[in-house]
């Protein structure tokens, strides 16, 4: 039944939403990371599934900022009551009208987990969360204007990224291990990067469900 199954929330911006490069809409659901992720969850999960293109890590909502995830996420949090959070936002951030730094941003996205934190009190946090750092962008195509200096920002982003998940404990993955912004489009996730992030991102995954499952015996 609906109500028994245990969640995962998969919170991030346009390439969890799955826009296509290129040719712009959206992916079908089949090719998507978080519905292929999915399928590789063991009975009993499911995945929420909440991209939105545009959106920012956790900074206030401003004229100069109207797609902060902040207010969404908690909202998220109220409504899923998720058993593990997946955070991966921070592309956005790079928009040269925020001027942001890459540490800025980093705390951008610690902000959203300790959120998550907070709102659940979990006895391990490193199996609750699981921040995602994005994968560097390219100054071309989609992200030529409106992201200038954001490729040389976006290098940079995994550094502090680690080190925000390593001082609240919770798990890190750098989604450039496995995916990466088009080349020609400079931010978005061709159809084979989803499937490789679906599959790396499912071993920490189901790891924190395993750990989970222990806690819960």
């Amino acid at each position: 039944m609906i109500h028994s199954m245990k969640s995962i929330l998969c919170f991030g911006d346009s390439n969890t939403w799955g826009y296509v490069p290129l040719s712009g809409g959206r992916y079908q659901t089949s090719i998507r990371w978080t519905s292929l992720l999915a399928k590789q969850l063991p009975q009993g999960w499911q995945v929420i599934e909440e991209g939105l293109p545009g959106r920012t890590t956790g900074f206030h909502q401003s004229i100069h900022n109207p797609q902060s995830g902040l207010g969404d996420f908690l909202s998220c949090l109220d409504k899923y009551q998720p058993n593990i959070v997946i955070i991966m936002l921070g592309t956005n951030d790079l928009q040269s009208q925020l001027n942001l730094t890459a540490a800025e941003i980093s705390q951008g996205a610690a902000q959203l987990v300790k959120q998550a934190l907070h709102n659940t009190k979990p006895a391990s946090p490193s199996e609750h969360v699981l921040l995602v750092c994005p994968p560097p962008i390219y100054e071309v195509g989609f992200a030529q204007t409106g992201f200038e200096g954001g490729a040389e920002k976006s290098q940079q982003l995994d550094k502090h990224y680690q080190v925000r998940a390593a001082e609240l404990d919770v798990r890190y993955f750098n989604a450039a291990l496995a995916a990466e912004s088009s080349p020609q489009e400079g931010i978005h996730w061709h159809a084979e990067h989803h499937h490789r992030f679906a599959d790396a991102i499912a071993k920490p995954v189901l790891d924190m469900i395993n750990k989970q499952s222990k806690f819960t015996l």
